[in-house]
């Protein structure tokens, strides 16, 4: 394994270059510092940069409080001052195990617990308590409130390398419960709610055998029972623990958190230049209860990045109107059909290569033959 050092922030952003498996980052970088906020500040951009990198945080001042800073800031462990040096192998060692989740999980590991809200800072708050532990969890609540994305990050932080993943919305059959719990560290079970009763007394018996079971569900275990329909026993076994997440109207200014790092996250991906929100579009996205979760305001970013041509991001950028709209239920009004935003993904991209498609094809993600199926579906 080589090992690369890096005085300042300055000189760690050359080091990003050649990739590392884990970072190691020192909180303060001279003497006089105690406070940890250049190190914090770092921690944040190298987040926005590169949300799956593994950093470990090491503090010698302040503690533990600076230390669930960082870990709210999205480091994957910390080392206190002075240290044991099989502590810190251990904690290197597992945060290099966890840039290798199987894909199940991958797409959710990559996106950090953001969040300033109440709501967010008490999720985070059960995750740190919980993952360490074997405690089954049962997290839920309604879509795209970050579901997999939790069950992700408890797995990450649980220091468990294997990982087995049932999904009830394909129904499972007895073979694939049975060989896929055995010897399992985790059992991943999303959407444990839309299990037939078979599958669910199958999955109980899997469960003794001893996997530790983090599973989601769009119900609370309350209305599971009260609607009937599923396992007692199973419930039971897989919701000591529960982890209610909440929707985006009870988030506060999240929303534009949330925005801030899918924009910029986005511009990277797609080579465009970083742009702020302007006044307007902060208030309509604020305004709008994103029915679909961060699911819905990441792909709307996305559309602002790769649509928008101003200095700044506005409301056309995001396909928000500033005003109600009659018969529109939500505060704010979006074109969130999806062959449109599509076509215009794919017509921006073209315009933007000068219709040169291997490099439109580049900048939208897709294959050259992906591309021209999309052309073609849309008459471009």
């Amino acid at each position: 394994m080589a090992f690369a050092w890096a005085a300042n922030p300055a000189a760690a952003w050359l080091a990003l270059a050649d990739k590392p498996d884990v970072l190691l980052l020192d909180l303060n970088f001279s003497r006089a510092e105690t406070s940890g906020t250049v190190g914090l500040e770092l921690l944040t951009r190298l987040m926005l940069y590169d949300p799956t990198l593994p950093v470990v945080v090491i503090t010698g001042h302040s503690g533990v409080a600076i230390a669930v800073a960082a870990m709210r800031a999205g480091a994957t462990d910390f080392i206190i001052k002075p240290w044991r040096n099989d502590r810190l192998a251990e904690a290197v060692a597992r945060a290099a195990a966890s840039r290798s989740l199987p894909p199940a999980i991958a797409v959710a590991e990559e996106t950090p617990l953001l969040g300033d809200s109440a709501a967010m800072v008490g999720v985070r708050g059960l995750v740190a308590k919980i993952a360490p532990t074997r405690a089954a969890v049962l997290i839920h609540g309604g879509p795209g409130t970050g579901k997999s994305l939790v069950a992700a990050t408890i797995h990450r932080a649980s220091g468990r390398d294997r990982l087995a993943v049932i999904r009830g919305r394909e129904e499972p059959t007895p073979d694939v419960i049975s060989t896929t719990a055995i010897g399992a560290g985790t059992l991943l079970i999303e959407d444990v709610d839309r299990l037939s009763l078979a599958s669910q007394a199958r999955l109980a018996t899997a469960i003794r055998g001893g996997p530790r079971a983090v599973t989601t569900s769009r119900a609370a275990p309350a209305l599971l029972r009260a609607t009937g329909g599923f396992d007692d026993e199973l419930l039971t076994m897989v919701s000591p623990v529960e982890i209610d997440l909440p929707l985006m109207p009870a988030r506060g200014r999240d929303a534009v958190i949330l925005v801030t790092y899918y924009l910029g996250r986005h511009a990277a991906r797609h080579g465009r230049p970083a742009r702020p929100l302007d006044p307007a579009a902060e208030a309509a996205i604020l305004a709008d209860p994103w029915p679909d979760g961060v699911r819905g305001l990441a792909a709307a970013c996305e559309r602002a990045v790769v649509l928008g041509d101003g200095p700044s991001h506005g409301l056309a950028d995001f396909a928000l109107s500033a005003t109600p709209v009659p018969g529109v239920v939500r505060a704010v009004a979006a074109d969130f059909n999806l062959a449109a935003t599509e076509r215009q993904l794919v017509e921006a991209a073209l315009k933007r290569q000068a219709y040169n498609v291997s490099r439109a094809a580049v900048d939208l993600g897709i294959t050259r033959a992906t591309l021209y199926r999309r052309m073609a579906r849309h008459g471009l």
